[in-house]
C-alpha cells in the first residue's frame, strides 16, 4: 500500500485500529504509535498491564488475528483507495483453517466479526473445528464438505440441511454431522456410558454433584432405614 499518496493518513490508520480494537475487545484497549528519535513504532496496551507490548511480544491468537486483518487490508485497499473506512472494502478472502491458534472463544467470535466489520466481503473459510460455525450467520452461510479419495479424487458436496438448522445446533452434533463425520465424541478411554457427562453446561455440572452431596449428607444411607419418612 502506498501510503503517501493517501489523502489522510490518519483516517486510514483510525479505521484499522477501530476495526482491530473491536477484533481484540476486550483484551487488547488501545492502539498507539510511538515516536523514538527517527523511529516509529506500534505498541499494544492490554486490559491487564500497564506495558504496550509489540507485536511480537503479544500472544499468538492476537498475532495471528492482526497479520490477517492487516494483510487483508492492504491487499484489498491495493486495488480499492478510494475507500477511507476498511468496512466498505469489497472483494472475495479466502482463509485457511481459520481456527488456527484460537482459544475457542476466538473462534466462535471472529467469524460472527469478519461478517459484521466487512459487509460486503464474501469470506471463504475451512475449518477443523465445529466451534466457528456457532458464530456463523444464518442465511449468509454456505456450507461444503470437501473429500478426498484415490478413487474419486476430490469431491465437494454443499449441506444444505446443516445449513438450514446450522442456529440450533450444538458442538456435538456437529462433530457427529456429515460436517466432520465422527462416529461418536465419546472419549477413548470412557468405559461405562452411563458415567458420560451430558449436561449441556459444566457449571450445571457441579451443581448437580454439589446438590447430589448434599443430599447424601443430609440423608445418610445408612440412617434410611431407621428414618420415619421412609417406613411403611
Amino acid at each position: 500500500m502506498n501510503w503517501e499518496n493517501r489523502a489522510s493518513q490518519k483516517q486510514y490508520f483510525k479505521s484499522a485500529k477501530e476495526i482491530l480494537l473491536n477484533l481484540l475487545s476486550p483484551y487488547i484497549i488501545d492502539i498507539k504509535i510511538i515516536s523514538e528519535g527517527t523511529q516509529t513504532f506500534i505498541k499494544y496496551e492490554e486490559i491487564d498491564s500497564d506495558i504496550l507490548k509489540s507485536f511480537n511480544e503479544l500472544a499468538s491468537g492476537y498475532k495471528s488475528i492482526i497479520t490477517m486483518i492487516g494483510d487483508l487490508i492492504i491487499r484489498l485497499s491495493e486495488h480499492q483507495a478510494e475507500i477511507t473506512d476498511f468496512k466498505n472494502l469489497e472483494g472475495i478472502v479466502l482463509i485457511d483453517e481459520i481456527d488456527l491458534h484460537l482459544h475457542p472463544k476466538w473462534q466462535k467470535q471472529l467469524v460472527k466479526k469478519l461478517n459484521e466489520l466487512f459487509p460486503k466481503i464474501q469470506f471463504i473459510a475451512s475449518t477443523h473445528s465445529p466451534i466457528p460455525l456457532l458464530g456463523a450467520p444464518p442465511k449468509r452461510t454456505a456450507i461444503f464438505n470437501v473429500n478426498r479419495t484415490k478413487e474419486e479424487g476430490i469431491t465437494v458436496k454443499r449441506l444444505f440441511q446443516i445449513e438450514k438448522e446450522l442456529p440450533n445446533l450444538l458442538p456435538n452434533v456437529l462433530l457427529t454431522s456429515p460436517v466432520f463425520g465422527l462416529d461418536n465424541i465419546k472419549s477413548e478411554y470412557n468405559e461405562n456410558i452411563d458415567d458420560v457427562i451430558v449436561d449441556d453446561n459444566y457449571n450445571d455440572r457441579e451443581k448437580y454433584d454439589n446438590l447430589d452431596k448434599e443430599i447424601d449428607d443430609l440423608f445418610d444411607e445408612n440412617d434410611w432405614a431407621d428414618n420415619d419418612l421412609f417406613k411403611e
